[in-house]
């Protein structure tokens, strides 16, 4: 029986129709009950002709233009 875990998961925002808002983070869980999550890394996707190109997202165009993540 596996009592704790841990791993990296991502949450995508859409916020037009070529870019997104990527939030990658890193996570640590007991039981599956308690999930301590940190490392948190926001990056700006743009979809170019190459496919999607990423960049880091500073935190002021975070809190100007991007909805929050939930």
């Amino acid at each position: 029986m596996i009592f704790f875990g841990w791993g990296r998961r991502s949450k995508t925002q859409q916020t037009s129709p070529n870019q997104a808002l990527v939030l990658g983070f890193s996570y640590f869980h007991i039981f599956w009950l308690f999930r301590v999550s940190f490392g948190l890394n926001y990056s700006l996707a743009t979809l170019t002709e190459a496919g999607w190109a990423t960049r880091p997202c500073p935190l002021s165009k975070r809190r100007r233009s991007v909805p929050r993540l939930h």
